[in-house]
């Protein structure tokens, strides 16, 4: 559904994007993931041919974005940085007003949408009554007018409460998963993330430091996350025993170790164990071990 290629943008003196290439296959739900500033705006904003890089290839379904922008952008629908709408007209007002710029939409498949979103009960509201979850959930309707084949969801959790995350999990789980709809989730959420996708590509300082399934790989190393009375003087004592290994700011369970035979030794030493769990698994531990951060174990 998307090829990137060699993509590379400067703007001024500041590197966005070096030499990132990834795919996306049809069908997937496939996670972007990197700090603030590590090039998902730019790199998306190429994808909608908002942004013209410097070198690179971007095709959509087959079709070159820069080339045959009406053709590659078709069938593509997206929540983009802030969603913005005319406070003081309603929200089917706005998303007519929207639609009438790309795609006219019969009354009944914009009333599906709308149903599909939850928002039946508010869509003659004034938008600026609306709260922060209403607003992601009209932006999302207005992804989906297009009928979209691909959809691009840039932070759609963002300032959601816990309910509304899961509300817009399950939306997202549901348009891929039964619709067969390829979504691009770009979110800093990474719980989310991880409950949705295997997929991933993460950008660093505008170049890509991973692209693949994050957990079919060998990267799950035996990473430890400890917590008791008294965390420094645990680790060291553990460290000492040849349990655990510290490299880079994290500590891995050493060759031949467990987690049993940590918990025994901490115990018998008389250290009140609250918490102990095996890490590599997790992707907030795989995300930042790829972009050079440290997460704290103790």
């Amino acid at each position: 559904m998307l090829e990137i290629r060699g993509l590379a943008k400067r703007f001024g003196g500041r590197v966005a994007l070096q030499d990132v290439s990834f795919s996306v296959l049809r069908g997937s739900l496939f996670g972007l993931l990197g700090h603030n500033g590590a090039g998902k705006s730019t790199t998306i904003g190429t994808v909608l041919g908002q942004i013209h890089p410097d070198a690179g290839q971007v095709r959509v379904g087959g079709h070159d974005v820069f080339r045959e922008r009406a053709a590659a952008l078709s069938r593509v629908g997206a929540i983009f940085e802030t969603p913005s709408f005319y406070g003081y007209l309603s929200g089917r007002r706005n998303l007519e007003i929207f639609t009438a710029y790309s795609r006219i939409c019969p009354r009944e498949t914009l009333d599906q949408v709308i149903r599909r979103v939850g928002l039946s009960d508010r869509i003659e509201d004034r938008v600026d009554k609306y709260s922060h979850g209403m607003r992601q959930r009209l932006a999302l309707a207005q992804a989906l007018l297009p009928d979209p084949e691909f959809l691009i969801l840039d932070e759609p959790g963002d300032g959601l409460d816990p309910e509304g995350i899961a509300e817009m999990r399950e939306m997202i789980t549901t348009l891929n998963r039964q619709d067969g709809m390829t979504i691009l989730l770009c979110s800093h959420q990474l719980d989310e993330v991880r409950r949705m996708c295997r997929e991933l590509a993460i950008l660093r300082e505008g170049e890509l430091v991973f692209s693949g399934d994050w957990r079919e790989l060998g990267h799950l190393e035996r990473a430890v996350e400890i917590r008791t009375d008294r965390t420094p003087e645990s680790l060291r004592l553990l460290q000492d025993r040849r349990q655990l290994v510290l490299d880079g700011g994290v500590w891995l369970l050493g060759p031949g170790a467990s987690l049993h035979e940590c918990a025994r030794i901490l115990v018998e030493a008389g250290h009140r164990l609250e918490h102990l769990a095996e890490c590599g698994n997790d992707l907030e531990y795989f995300y930042l071990r790829q972009t050079g951060a440290r997460r704290k174990t103790s």
